[in-house]
């Protein structure tokens, strides 16, 4: 057999250039499954509309929460022995097309769902989900095959950049057709579209981009694939000294991946804690998706010895980490609290109406026969889930802490016997690893889990609740079922009209759930007399209302007026000192280093986001993500490549895959424990400064160049092997 040689070795210019276009472009496709169905579309429509049969919205969330987690599982463990096949095999892209067709067949299928699917949506997601993620093992793998070592960080970047690209114009697309079609049917449709776009924007990848050289050796007579990708595993581990910086790095990786992956996921939780509107909410995520854009770009850019602008977009991107918290902060101080959205006044009680705050059946008034429903029975039919978990977490600790205990005598023990089997200390880690990542996630289950309250039921549909209150809206929590009914809603002793109609609670569904919310405006502030009551045969169900804080109002203009003329200044004050300033620094930034000047202002971001309270920051400290998202996303990927075997690259980006799997387990059990343990938000999110600050120190050991020369010999030792073969 002839030496191995990389896939792009002697091309043309120009074909070079299209293979990179055509890898770059599958970035372009799977986004729109990060961004429709992860973020955005799926979660809430599994909530309302799967889960809607289900005891509660809380419910509701655990087994989407339990199914988010499945998902992650098999594709952890999967992950590392597809990789090796893929290998072993020759058949990087082979595997790519299975996992796509896979996720793309999933995610159509979500098109099916309706109301109370939730097990067929669960099904369906974690079908999607495994291919998604799945499929991102082989693309990444392919990288190192694709472009030039000295051009991986950029071609790297250039895809998370068009991956931004083609997820938030997709997203921007479904949530216009959610908005003119309806929630249901737009949401529905809009599952379709992703499987469309992805399936589509896949085909210039397979089209373009060749198998790759792989490591491929003949096995001995009767060793099946599996068994031999096994074989090559166990090999790997056996020399995982070897490749310590990798190693290393990828601890690093785990560790600050978890802080960026929590920062994301809980954005919009902290910000609708902190009072901020819906639509705010989601344009700031699809802020984040465009500005990301071209800020990715620049940060492939800076390591990169050919690029002459590196002192400029260093100057650029340091002013950004610089600028953008100080001006957020000083301007919500300074300027009119109705431009920023600070938090005006709490509404305080006045005598009977009371203010803001949480309040149980006992402090509303209730008139006619009613019925208790002790919060023991709504928790018998609401927490089940969470029960089962509470049980299980210590249990599985236990078994995890055994089995690792177990792999470190069996290992010492090997050390005396070096011929027995590696994978008689691998499989109790494996064991240990797996139950410990179960337990992490039935605990984050329980953390998350709220108390059950009481309900009052109405016995007859002449029953009415009245709740004085001081504010402008509340939200009511109650009860949904077969013979609830319609509500009538009365302030002040007058119906409710909004858009010329009386407002009005639909508390029915097929199944009796707990939890319902909505929220009732009584369009000015001042103090209001609520009064419900049903309409026909209906009846009440009320478990607790809250009077809600003041409006936030801000200037949204205003706000990405000025922070579009910073960005202008930042221009041009690189342009015009940057070179002189930032030159010297420049020509020392590394991939290594960028990437601990992104994590570096993911610290910055966390310790901003503890005094983040008005909606000024929560725009500017949203810019500063997009800043930094994509750069530390893209440079961690080609950094890994770059210190990993070229012709091993499936089974190495399968570790690759697995760190990014813990790390979105991780990180969210500290936040929710910290939540648990202070009542609130804000030290969760000042904790996740520990993972970026730890992840800087493991990262800085990380000798890179060693890395790549250890990866170097591994691929020279293949080629020697494949030509003896």
């Amino acid at each position: 057999m002839a030496a191995l040689t990389p896939a792009y070795e002697g091309l043309p210019d120009e074909e070079y250039r299209r293979r990179i276009k055509a890898w770059t472009l599958y970035d372009w496709a799977n986004s729109a499954f990060a961004t429709t169905i992860l973020a955005a579309v799926l979660p809430a429509y599994y909530s309302s509309v799967a889960g809607a049969t289900l005891p509660s919205a809380a419910v509701a969330t655990a087994y989407w929460t339990t199914t988010l987690s499945i998902s992650l599982i098999i594709v952890a463990f999967l992950a590392p022995v597809l990789g090796t096949i893929a290998d072993v095999m020759r058949g990087k892209k082979k595997f790519l097309s299975i996992f796509v067709g896979m996720g793309v067949v999933g995610t159509g299928l979500l098109f099916l769902i309706t109301t109370g699917d939730w097990i067929l949506a669960s099904v369906f997601f974690i079908l999607g989900r495994v291919g998604f993620a799945g499929a991102n093992v082989f693309y990444d793998a392919l990288l190192p095959h694709v472009a030039r070592p000295e051009d991986q960080d950029v071609v790297s970047t250039r895809g998370y950049a068009i991956g931004y690209l083609g997820g938030g114009l997709l997203l921007a697309v479904n949530v216009v057709m959610i908005f003119v079609l309806g929630s249901e049917i737009g949401a529905r449709l809009s599952f379709v579209s992703v499987a469309i776009w992805w399936a589509v924007f896949s085909i210039p990848l397979f089209r373009r981009v060749p198998e790759p050289p792989s490591a491929s050796v003949p096995r001995e007579r009767g060793t099946s694939i599996t068994t031999a990708s096994l074989k090559r595993l166990g090999t790997t581990f056996q020399h995982l000294r070897k490749y310590r910086q990798l190693f290393r790095f990828l601890v690093a990786f785990l560790i600050y991946n978890d802080g960026i992956g929590t920062i994301i996921s809980v954005a919009v939780i902290y910000g609708t804690e902190l009072g901020f509107k819906t639509t705010e909410l989601v344009l700031a995520i699809l802020l984040v998706q465009f500005v990301g854009i071209p800020f990715s770009l620049i940060f492939g850019r800076i390591p990169g010895r050919k690029d002459a602008n590196r002192a400029f977009y260093l100057a650029f991107i340091v002013f950004n980490i610089v600028a953008l918290p100080l001006v957020g902060a000083i301007g919500a101080r300074v300027l009119p609290a109705d431009t920023t959205g600070a938090p005006p006044a709490a509404y305080e009680t006045i005598g009977t109406a009371l203010g803001e705050g949480s309040y149980g059946i006992e402090a509303i008034t209730l008139d006619g026969s009613w019925t208790e429903i002790p919060a023991e029975t709504v928790g018998d039919a609401t927490q089940g889930l969470t029960r089962v978990a509470e049980t299980a977490a210590p249990i599985l600790l236990l078994i995890g802490l055994i089995a690792l205990v177990a792999a470190w005598v069996l290992g010492i023990r090997r050390r005396r016997n070096p011929a027995s089997s590696l994978w008689s200390v691998l499989t109790p880690v494996l064991i240990g690893i797996a139950a410990l990542l179960i337990a992490a996630l039935a605990e984050l289950l329980v953390l998350t889990a709220s108390d059950p309250i009481p309900y009052s039921a109405a016995t007859d549909s002449s029953s009415t609740a009245t709740f004085a209150f001081n504010g402008q809206r509340v939200e009511i929590i109650h009860s949904t079922g077969p013979d609830l009914g319609v509500w009538t809603v009365s302030i002040d002793g007058r119906p409710l009209i909004e858009d010329g109609k009386p407002v009005t609670i639909d508390a029915t569904t097929r199944t009796v759930r707990y939890g319902a919310p909505v929220t009732i405006d009584a369009g000015t502030p001042g103090t209001h007399e609520l009064t419900l009551s049903a309409s026909g045969n209906g009846r009440l169900a009320i478990g607790e209302i809250k009077v809600l804080a003041p409006l936030r109002t801000s200037n949204l203009g205003v706000i990405l007026g000025l922070i579009l003329v910073i960005e202008i200044l930042g221009l041009a004050l690189s342009s015009l000192f940057g070179k002189a300033l930032f030159s010297k620094l420049a020509d020392a930034m590394t991939t290594k280093r960028a990437i601990i000047l992104a994590v570096g202002a993911y610290a910055i971001i966390a310790v901003w986001g503890f005094f983040l309270n008005a909606i000024f920051e929560f725009w500017f400290l949203a810019w500063m993500v997009a800043v930094v998202q994509g750069g530390s996303q893209a440079l961690s990927r080609s950094m890994y490549a770059s210190m990993s075997p070229a012709y091993e690259s499936g089974e190495f980006f399968g570790f690759f895959s697995v760190m990014s799997k813990f790390s979105s387990i991780l990180g969210p059990v500290v936040f929710a424990g910290a939540v648990a343990i202070t009542g609130s938000s804000r030290p969760a999110v000042l904790s996740l400064v520990l993972f970026f600050v730890v992840g800087i120190a493991i990262l800085v050991t990380v000798d890179v160049d060693e890395g790549h020369r250890i990866a170097v010999e591994a691929d020279a030792a293949i080629e020697r092997g494949a030509a003896d073969a």
